[in-house]
């Protein structure tokens, strides 16, 4: 598989809608609010909509309350102008998460919501108590290419600013249909999703994507000092295709999270990148453990 179609694969993520209060803060992101207790922020990948965390919300809304959002230019939320936008959302959502903090709060971002996820909890590191990444690292190239940089990234991956603008609305589908293929092996939550994703503004889709691929985290999320767990997945068609066996996966993850002490990588067999839409018991049970164990353990 080509660098391009395996980035595509390890990104584009999507859903519908939730539940209840809440509108747009700065026009950054729309958040749906339920259930009681603690905080729990929860970010979904590029073009999904907070559906794709239904079941993760219907698991833990008798004792979180829980804040999920759909951000800007996604699954049909109007897009921000302008040529940048993941900074933008980004400091929209640390000012969020900071006025809706309450003592055992946690974040989980997935895909590119993870990717945020670490780069606010670097930037302020008591935003919340606890962080969960679902398969997502903070230099999406260098899985692949160690010798990737910033400054190359910025010249290899340009062209992806502007790639969902001059696809019409069968080729924006067929592409989607394509990734969707490689992140979703339920095939009733991935119609499901890819309904949604086409939903999504095609600009925003590729300057996020650019703006992904060329920011470097893994120097800054040595500032992470709270606990933090890693689910990612593994399936046995898609993952050896790509070449790889179960352990060179998680090394590969272990190689980029290597800043963080405090780390726990959980790896969830049959499952793609969708983990939570694939394995969502398996998902819940491991996102439980790690929410009820002392923290240090």
């Amino acid at each position: 598989m080509g660098l391009f179609k395996y980035i595509v694969v390890c990104l584009i993520s999507m859903y519908t809608i939730v539940s209840s209060t809440e509108l747009r803060d700065n026009k950054a992101f729309t958040v749906q609010v339920s259930g009681h207790g603690p905080s729990m922020f929860l970010i979904p990948g590029a073009t999904c909509s907070a559906e794709v965390w239904q079941q993760t919300i219907s698991a833990f809304n008798n004792r979180y309350t829980i804040h999920a959002f759909t951000l800007a230019g996604y699954a049909g939320v109007p897009p921000l102008q302008g040529d940048t936008v993941l900074p933008r959302i980004k400091k929209a959502l640390t000012s969020y998460i900071k006025a809706h903090w309450t003592k055992n709060s946690v974040l989980v971002g997935h895909s590119i919501g993870g990717f945020l996820s670490l780069w606010m909890t670097a930037e302020n590191p008591h935003l919340v108590d606890r962080l969960i990444v679902v398969d997502a690292v903070p230099f999406l190239p260098a899985l692949r290419n160690p010798e990737m940089s910033e400054q190359k990234a910025r010249s290899a991956f340009v062209q992806y600013k502007d790639y969902y603008v001059h696809l019409d609305s069968a080729e924006k589908r067929a592409t989607q249909n394509m990734v969707l293929q490689g992140m979703i092996a339920d095939e009733k939550a991935r119609r499901r999703v890819l309904e949604t994703s086409i939903l999504s503004d095609p600009k925003t889709m590729g300057i996020t994507m650019y703006e992904l691929l060329t920011r470097d985290l893994r120097d800054e999320i040595v500032k992470i000092r709270i606990p933090v767990q890693l689910i990612t997945s593994w399936d046995e068609s898609m993952d050896s295709m790509n070449g790889l066996t179960r352990k060179q996966k998680i090394g590969m993850y272990k190689q980029q999270y290597r800043g963080i002490e405090s780390i726990q990588i959980h790896c969830i067999d049959n499952a793609r990148h969708f983990v939570m839409l694939d394995q969502p018991e398996h998902f819940v049970k491991t996102v439980d453990g790690f929410l009820t164990a002392e923290i240090g353990q």
